[in-house]
């Protein structure tokens, strides 16, 4: 996202005297009704890996659970006109996975983007949103099961570098 520069018309006439112009008014982009800082104006564009211990079964077949680190995955593209597009991967138990490929829109530009799924055969609509702050990316998913294995969701934070 780009911000055109806020263009200040000043008259200044040669040989008035008076005193000189006020200072220029910088705008801000910071939202003054979160408690959170603002995301800075930079590119979401990029892959996204957020490493998660998930419980297994052992492959020896002695029937003990046991823990291994796999990674959720989160890639994302930005287009033109404000949308993102989105690939998610996570991981839960038993290395179940949800994996979902969608395009969100803009709720509140650089902060807050959301796709509403139409519904599946099985289920009704799925809402994803994710939530941009200065450090953290954010996936809420409500309703969709449809895109995920038995023990996992799509609920998932990644770190912002």
């Amino acid at each position: 996202m780009s911000f055109a520069p806020l263009a200040l018309g000043v008259a200044l006439i040669a040989g008035c005297g008076g005193p000189p112009p006020p200072a220029p008014v910088v705008a801000s982009n910071t939202a003054a009704t979160s408690s959170e800082p603002a995301a800075p104006a930079r590119p979401l564009a990029g892959t996204y890996l957020e490493k998660r211990t998930t419980v297994g079964m052992c492959e020896d077949g002695s029937g003990v659970d046991c823990e291994e680190v796999g990674e959720d995955r989160l890639v994302i593209r930005e287009s033109g006109d404000g949308s993102i597009a989105v690939e998610l991967e996570t991981l839960g138990a038993n290395f179940h996975t949800c994996t979902f490929e969608g395009t969100l829109q803009p709720v509140e530009a650089g902060r807050r983007y959301r796709l509403t799924a139409p519904p599946s055969d099985d289920e009704g609509e799925c809402e994803l949103t994710l939530d941009v702050t200065a450090t953290l990316l954010t996936i809420t998913a409500n309703g969709c099961r449809y895109y995920c294995g038995m023990r996992a969701t799509l609920d998932s934070t990644f770190t912002r570098p």
